[in-house]
């Protein structure tokens, strides 16, 4: 690969992909910190008028400018890492299968990444949370206020549960494009699909299943992100006790709508463009 090359694609995608989507992770995102003494829980589309009202379309992108300083190095390390961790175990470890290897390779990019992006992800989602009734923070504001509250570290707040939310999900994100991917090659004579097809629609599915692998805690990693910054972060099962005392076991499902919305499709096109990035990036 002509690194780059890669990495200056990588980052004009990330910028255009991260800005779209943006506002359904924002929808979702109020809908998982909802608690139950702030009245029944909103809708998505209630959710987001709820937000235009106060803020305009403006406030649903609350946070993108945090979200990208940290996601645009996270996104090159984590994909970095996938293939250089992928491409290690190939050479060294022939016994283990494809689907393995990617999923082993997720998860490794996920442990290695995830320091990168959680200061940006921390401030993001506290300003994605603020009070629609109070005057909008900007993302320094938000920085300084977590970083006076807890010191630098507070940063880094729930990054052992982004860790254990999003390891799994990796893994399971990988492993199922790599499946669904090698499953639909072998059938592609029947179904008449062009490579490109394969590959947005394994990502479609790989999107759907990390989705519903991850949303419970998603939700633990969102509560433990935007509790108050004069209290100790909670630990991740006793985040889940009460969320499930206090609104069922459905609250370990909110916001999985918008997810859904945001990672099939997402999941498609980021599948789909990276294999193609990876093809222009070749050295001739």
């Amino acid at each position: 690969l002509s690194i780059p090359t890669y990495f200056s694609l990588n980052i004009l995608f990330v910028i255009v992909f991260d800005t779209c989507l943006h506002p359904f992770d924002m929808i979702k995102t109020r809908q998982q910190f909802h608690r139950v003494s702030s009245g029944a829980p909103l809708s998505a589309l209630e959710t987001m008028q709820q937000v235009v009202r106060a803020r305009g379309l403006r406030g649903l992108f609350s946070g993108l400018r945090a979200s990208m300083t940290t996601n645009l190095p996270g996104h090159l390390v984590y994909f970095g890492t996938y293939e250089a961790s992928k491409q290690f175990q190939m050479d060294n470890f022939p016994d283990l299968n494809h689907t393995q290897i990617c999923m082993t390779s997720g998860v490794i990019s996920e442990m290695v990444s995830t320091g990168f992006h959680t200061p940006g992800d921390v401030i993001c989602r506290r300003l994605m949370v603020y009070p629609l009734d109070k005057p909008r923070m900007s993302d320094i504001e938000m920085m300084k206020e977590v970083v006076r509250s807890n010191g630098i570290q507070g940063l880094w707040r729930g990054v052992r549960t982004s860790i254990v939310t999003n390891s799994p999900s990796s893994a399971v994100w990988f492993g199922t494009y790599e499946w669904a991917k090698s499953s639909l090659h072998k059938r592609a004579h029947v179904l008449g699909l062009d490579p490109h097809y394969e590959q947005f629609l394994s990502g479609a599915i790989a999107g759907a299943a990390s989705v519903c692998v991850s949303n419970p805690l998603d939700v633990v990693r969102t509560l433990v992100q935007t509790s108050g910054l004069d209290t100790k972060p909670q630990s991740i099962w006793s985040t889940i006790r009460q969320q499930v005392a206090t609104q069922g076991l459905s609250g370990l499902t909110r916001g999985i709508g918008p997810r859904l919305l945001v990672a099939v499709p997402g999941s498609a096109i980021t599948f789909t463009v990276y294999e193609l990035l990876k093809s222009l990036s070749l050295k001739n």
